[in-house]
């Protein structure tokens, strides 16, 4: 958009032009062009703001769109669970049942779409204990792992994009305490 053409501005040198066109003349310029200024810093601070809320609320209809299932993807997770459950199970089922393949078959259908919408699981056993994406269950003092160190996991957890959908559970890994010998009783 183009801003209308400026008028020349009349700036004061100082008793020669007061002389010249009279105190009384030159001060309702001088007002008329400190408001037009005002006005046009007005103007222009308007815009950027404009500017700035429209890419504010196109952002938060990109973030909408991306996460709009995040609900439903929950909820699938917990459906995914139970499949998993299933499997294990399973195990000692014949390979060729019918059975176990349709449940692993479906168990394969429903991580493929996860996947296609962007549900992906944690990985966490072997990884640093991190609060962002994992929820710490209780320290395993057995694990030869270093401390600070997921070392077993208990539900796994996923992400949908680059937002946590569900904390994955685990034990940390932690230092051995000494145990305190017990005193004899007298």
């Amino acid at each position: 958009m183009k801003m209308a053409e400026e008028t020349p501005k009349i700036e004061l040198a100082g008793e020669a032009d007061v002389a010249k066109y009279g105190a009384t003349d030159i001060a309702p310029v001088v007002a008329l062009q400190r408001e037009r200024d005002d006005l046009k810093d007005q103007l222009l601070r308007a815009r950027a703001e404009q500017a700035n809320i429209v890419k504010r609320l196109n952002q938060q209809n990109v973030d909408a769109m991306k996460y709009a299932h995040m609900g439903m993807a929950r909820s699938i997770l917990h459906v995914h669970d139970n499949l998993e459950r299933t499997m294990t199970s399973l195990k000692d089922a014949k390979p060729d049942d019918p059975v176990v393949a349709g449940v692993k078959l479906i168990v394969e259908q429903l991580e493929k779409l996860l996947r296609d919408h962007g549900v992906t699981p944690i990985e966490s056993v072997g990884q640093p204990f991190d609060p962002m994406l994992h929820e710490a269950l209780m320290h395993d003092r057995q694990s030869m792992l270093p401390a600070g160190t997921v070392s077993q996991e208990f539900e796994r957890g996923y992400k949908l994009h680059d937002r946590v959908l569900r904390h994955s559970k685990v034990a940390v890994a932690a230092e051995e305490t000494p145990v305190a010998p017990e005193s004899p009783p007298n």
